[in-house]
This record gives structure tokens, sequence and C-alpha cells, in this order.
């Protein structure tokens, strides 16, 4: 049961909270001991008018000087929204308080500035501004066009990049993307992975140097975002879980090398074994082979090894079934690897190429090219 408070207490009450408004309900109630809905519910029995949470009513008492900056921050330029009219601004925070011209905001806009920039201007948000914006068919700044004036953060990707003109060193880059890439369902994240971190780090001067590069549970993960980029490889067939439903692209017969390379660096392997003889030592040997989730794109590079490198045909796609994961592989021999190998590293440098299975190669035939 509540103290009872006296007659001469709850005029205290009233005139305290009337002339002091750093005399809050909570700060009456513990000076009177009694609980904070105490002290509204005599207010309002008194018909005193109570203060709204950080809007205040000043009338006829001296402002505050911690009210009076949020005033003159916020306050004075509050914006007339579609939820609330000028009337009711006024009502809750003085009659001080103007509505924002639209054509200021964009002339603001107009020189260069950020919503942000321009919302910390007049006090109001960043949506109000936007909405603004679009209420007068101001066309807003793209992401590009915001990297370009340096007023976003850094930009993994450098805004004027292009996977056009193609060279050679992104063909090998599109190879690695069909094979280890990711493309984000939220169209604008691409990501590649990779065990080797020289590949990681090739593949990140070709997009400037500046991509975030992580380490885990033994694979580097590259990824940046750009939805203008992330478009261009969309063109060219790549999509979010695209493992099963790929397809081999149109691609110029002097730049297969270079593809295959980029996938041969993802999703292929060189195997060193030996042949065991009890007359004779043992024989040393070598194979190659690709693996995919999409039977038809293994088919179709099968079909373009045959053509440009001129590798066996007497070999057979084989299925492996590991769990839930169905791959489709297909290996060849030692001397389709000679020659497969002098067909894809022969126009190669340093900087398309992954060294370790390049090392494999180079080891085992003597560096022949």
């Amino acid at each position: 049961m509540r103290r009872k408070l006296t007659e001469e207490q709850e005029q205290e009450i009233c005139r305290l909270y009337q002339e002091d408004a750093g005399n809050s309900s909570i700060e009456l109630g513990k000076r009177f001991g009694v609980c904070d809905v105490t002290v509204l519910n005599v207010l309002k029995e008194h018909n005193v008018p109570r203060r709204t949470a950080g809007r205040g009513n000043w009338a006829g008492l001296e402002m505050p000087k911690w009210e009076a900056d949020k005033r003159r921050v916020a306050m004075h330029t509050v914006a007339v929204s579609d939820k609330m009219s000028l009337a009711a601004l006024r009502r809750h925070h003085g009659k001080d308080v103007v509505a924002l011209d639209d054509n200021i905001i964009c002339d603001e806009y107009a020189t260069k500035k950020t919503l942000q920039a321009v919302g910390i201007g007049f006090g109001v948000s960043r949506s109000y501004i936007k909405r603004v914006l679009r209420n007068n068919c101001v066309r807003l700044r793209s992401t590009s066009e915001a990297h370009q004036l340096q007023w976003v953060g850094k930009a993994r990707v450098p805004f004027d990049w292009s996977i056009y003109p193609l060279t050679p060193e992104k063909y090998w880059l599109l190879g690695l993307l069909y094979g280890d890439g990711n493309l984000g369902r939220n169209r604008k994240t691409i990501k590649l992975f990779n065990s080797g971190k020289d590949i990681i780090d090739k593949v990140n001067a070709i997009f400037g140097g500046n991509c975030l590069v992580r380490f885990r549970n033994g694979c580097y993960t590259l990824s940046f975002s750009s939805v203008r980029i992330y478009k261009e490889l969309a063109s060219w067939g790549l999509h979010p879980n695209k493992s099963k439903t790929i397809t081999y692209p149109n691609i110029p017969y002097d730049m297969h090398c270079h593809f295959v390379r980029g996938l041969f660096d993802s999703d292929g392997w060189w195997h060193r074994f030996a042949v065991q003889n009890k007359k004779k030592p043992s024989l040393p040997m070598i194979r190659f082979g690709f693996g995919f989730a999409s039977e038809m794109f293994l088919i179709r590079l099968v079909e373009v090894l045959i053509t440009y490198v001129l590798v066996s045909q007497k070999v057979s796609i084989s299925k492996k079934v590991r769990g839930k994961y169905v791959s489709w592989q297909i290996q060849w021999g030692k001397a389709d690897a000679k020659k497969f190998g002098k067909w894809l590293y022969g126009t190669s440098n340093d900087s398309m190429m992954g060294n370790r299975k390049y090392n494999i190669w180079k080891d085992f035939f003597g560096g022949k090219s």
C-alpha cells in the first residue's frame, strides 16, 4: 500500500515540478518517499501538464544549457515529415521550429555533399534527406561516384577496374572464379577460395591489392563487394550456387590455355606415384586430372583438351560420391601430362599461375617446355 500524501505535500510536489525542470517524477518520489507513478498521479489530479521525456515544456522557465544546445542543433530545423505536421512539431518542440525547404536540401546535396553530411547540417536523418531528393527527382550518386570523391571508406577495388578488356591474366582469373569462386546472393559480394597463398596474392594484385584476405581452416579467402563487377561476372555465366549448373564459356582459341590454367589451379591436380616391379627399379609416373560437380562442364573441358592439346580420347569420366557431394572426375597418364604441361605453362608467366602445381610438373619433367 502506497504512502498517503497530505494536501500540503501534494501542493509542494506540484510547485517543485513546475518551478525546477530538474525535479523529475523519480526525484520527487525519492524525496517524498513514494514511487514515481504516485507523483504522476498527483500531478494529474492537480491538472499539472506533464513534461515529455527529452522534450520538456520550458514555457516561462529558464531553459537549461543542454536543452538549448539540443534545440540549436536539431529542434530549430526539424523537418516536417509525412507523419507529423508542422503544428504538431511546434506543440512538442516550441514555436521556433521551422520547416525545411526541399530546394535548400537539393542545393546542399548538389554541392557534392553526402547524404549524411546534409542531414547533420539540418539536424535530420539521412533517410529523410534521401526521401526528399527522390520526391524531387534528384538522382542519387552511386557508390562508385562516392568512392571517386573519397566520401565512402577506401574501396577494395578501384572504381574504374573492369574485367574488360580481357587479357591473359583476366582469363586466368576467370578460370579461378569458375573453379573456386563464389558470387553472393546479395548481388554484390565476390569471393575466391584457394589453399595457395601465392595465388591469392596474385589475384589481389590484379584487383588492385586492397582486397580483404583471410585464412581459416587451411584455406585463404579473398573477398570484396562491387555491384558493377558482379554484373560483369554474371554476364560470363557466374552465379550463386554455380557448382552443378555452370557451363563452359565461349573463349577465343588462343585464350583457352589461360582459362584452363585457372581451372587447373583451382579444381585440377598432379598425381605423382611409382610403379613397383620386382625385377626392375620402381618407375616414377605422373597423372593429371580435373574434378567438377557439373558433368556437362567437364565434358566440354575434355573436348577442349582433345582439340587443343591432343590428349588421349581413351579415357572415361568417373562419378565420385562422398556423402551428399557428387563430383565427376577424369584423369590422363604420363604421356598426356607432358603435352598438357607444355600447353598450359608455355605462354604463362609468374603473375598468372600457381607455383606449387607448376613446380610439380617442372620437377618431374626437368623444366622442359
